[in-house]
């Protein structure tokens, strides 16, 4: 498992903004930074991850971050960009035009998100909406938690048809 330990925070607070930015490292040194602005005049808040490179061991990994909030009971619905032009509703395990069945839970329900992803709790109104400046995979896979696969790094091919490995990073190479 790929842990970090926390190692400390740094707040900053002024008459438009309030901001946290959270410091982790593990012991191979590899550093993470979270960033949390609270906008005093607007109904939404930003957060901001920045992740170190993932480790080369003989295995892949997936880095993911989640979102949980207890004030929403999503029923195993969440909703999808579609190419920034609207919202598709998607339902845990289910398919509306055949008969779905899987022992893949994860992998099913991932879907791409090029600019959204929302849960809503019909019952209280309450929503939370996670808008991504790149393109990720991400899911609803828990009631009230969303999740965005930030970085994910495959040492061997899937055999999805590529037929190569797969080094995602979470930042542009820069080529000089």
């Amino acid at each position: 498992m790929y842990k970090r330990q926390f190692q400390g925070c740094a707040i900053y607070e002024s008459t438009i903004i309030n901001q946290i930015t959270f410091y982790y490292y593990n012991a191979q040194n590899e550093t993470a930074r979270l960033v949390f602005r609270g906008y005093k005049t607007r109904p939404f808040s930003e957060w901001t991850l920045k992740l170190g490179s993932i480790p080369l061991t003989t295995q892949g990994k997936e880095v993911v971050i989640q979102f949980y909030t207890p004030e929403i009971s999503n029923n195993r619905t969440f909703y999808t960009d579609s190419n920034g032009l609207e919202m598709q509703k998607r339902i845990l395990d289910h398919r509306d035009t055949w008969n779905f069945t899987t022992i893949l839970n994860v992998t099913q329900n991932y879907y791409p998100i090029n600019s959204a992803i929302a849960i809503k709790d019909v019952a209280n109104g309450n929503q939370l909406t996670l808008m991504n400046t790149r393109s990720q995979g991400g899911s609803a896979l828990a009631e009230g938690t969303v999740e965005l696969m930030h970085q994910r790094r495959l040492f061997f091919d899937d055999w999805r048809g590529v037929g190569l490995s797969l080094i995602h990073i979470s930042e542009p190479t820069r080529r000089s």
